[in-house]
């Protein structure tokens, strides 16, 4: 069985608009991009939204590891964002 870093590094990163407009339907009009592979959503598209039943909360957390004598605790980022497959009746 391949370990986690086996995995990831043999996966495909795949851009964020390509996502969004295939399996999502959302425009690049409605995407503000952060490099390719990561973009927030337009507060405008989210407002189309609001008579569609609310989507799952997924909570992405990562830690960056560093030397003991370069910092006493690694840095931590967590984001949060909504699904949007549920609002979109899938």
């Amino acid at each position: 069985m391949p370990s986690d870093i086996e995995i990831a590094q043999a996966a495909k990163m795949q851009r964020v608009a390509k996502i969004a407009q295939d399996r999502l339907g959302i425009a690049d009009e409605h995407l503000e991009p952060y490099g390719h592979y990561k973009a927030k959503v337009s507060l405008e598209y989210l407002d189309t939204l609001k008579n569609r039943p609310d989507g799952k909360l997924i909570l992405v957390t990562a830690i960056s590891p560093r030397r003991r004598a370069r910092a006493r605790r690694p840095p931590r980022s967590v984001s949060a964002t909504r699904s949007t497959t549920s609002a979109r009746g899938r």
